[in-house]
This record gives C-alpha cells, structure tokens and sequence, in this order.
C-alpha cells in the first residue's frame, strides 16, 4: 500500500511537540498549540488522542474525511478504543485486524527476521514474555472489539500476511458501494429488543 500512494494515504497526525528541522508541516505532522489541540480534543474532532513525553498527538475526523474526499483509501492504524467513533455515516471504515499466531510461529518469524523494539532506547530481541503478551493482548482485543473487525489476517509468515492483507485491499475496492455500506450498517450484535 505504501508503493500506491495514488490509491491510498495515510493521515496526517496532528501533535503540540515542537517541528524537527527535517520535518514539513502537513506532510509529517499538522503542527499545533496545545489549546488548538485541547480546543479540538473538548469539541469532538479527533477520533484518537493521547500524550506522550509531554506532548499531545492525535487524528483529526477531518484529516480521515480529507483523504476520503480525495477519492483515495484513507490508511489509518487506530488504537481500538477509536474504532466506536471511526464507525460513523460519513467515514465508514472497513477494518482489517492483524492477529499474532501461535506462540511457536511468532517466535520463529520474528527471530527469522531478526524483529526489534527498543527499550530504553536501545533496540532488544522480543523476550518470550513480551510475545506471549502480544497473543494475550491480541485475544482481549478480539474479545473487546472483535465485533468491529471486517476481517482478520493472522500474521504468521509475514510474506503471506502481506499478500492476505493486499488481496483484501484489492477485494473491497472492487466491491460495490451499496454492499459495503449495507454490510457495515448492519454488522454486529445488535442490542435493540423488538417487540
């Protein structure tokens, strides 16, 4: 998806920290104040918010209806809890989730692929804990927010994961509007009593 940027883009985030020198305002990030942040943050605008070392990071709903209105697919990588609010008439979003396999397959894809993230910054090889809490995390947010997910990828061999996730890509695009919609209007457990 990254190499089709004619089809697809991802939001521009918007933060209060301060603009590096190699860095363009409304490409890498929307540069704001933090009262324009907390301003937006009370009136609803943005789907997911949070801070980090002291400075606020967010994406706005106008930022997601922007890259819709350019006719492309809007990429956006939301932490769960904003699924609710990105499930609305204006945005509709198909949801892709990306699952961890068995512990046994994780530990062999991501050691195959010599996989990092850094702690105290300093990138470190996934302990065994860590991944287990990747499979834990996963299956809470299955539990959660599952009724949210189009579809799930598992993420074993990565190369077939990526080839999962590009055929589901090219799948819903071709799928026409009305089905989409309707599928997602009437997705999920409905909580309504009929009489």
């Amino acid at each position: 998806m990254a190499s089709n940027t004619e089809r697809f883009q991802e939001v521009v985030p918007y933060t209060t920290r301060l603009k590096k020198p190699h860095e363009v305002d409304g490409r890498d990030y929307h540069f704001v104040s933090r009262d324009e942040m907390e301003k937006g943050i009370l009136l609803n605008r943005f789907v997911e918010y949070g801070e980090y070392k002291g400075n606020l990071y967010g994406s706005s709903i106008d930022s997601i209806k922007c890259v819709i209105n350019s006719g492309k697919v809007c990429v956006l990588t939301p932490h769960t809890q904003a699924l609710k609010f990105l499930r609305t008439a204006d945005i509709k979003p198909y949801v892709i989730f990306v699952a961890p396999p068995s512990f046994e397959i994780l530990k062999a894809t991501r050691f195959e692929k010599n996989a990092r993230h850094t702690v105290n910054d300093l990138p470190q090889p996934f302990s065994d804990e860590e991944l287990q809490k990747m499979i834990n995390t996963s299956k809470t947010m299955v539990i959660r927010y599952g009724h949210f997910f189009d579809k799930t990828i598992v993420n074993g061999p990565i190369e077939q994961a990526v080839k999962d996730l590009i055929h589901i890509v090219e799948l819903v695009g071709k799928e026409p509007f009305e089905y989409q919609k309707f599928h997602w209007i009437f997705r999920g457990n409905s909580t309504a009593q009929c009489n």
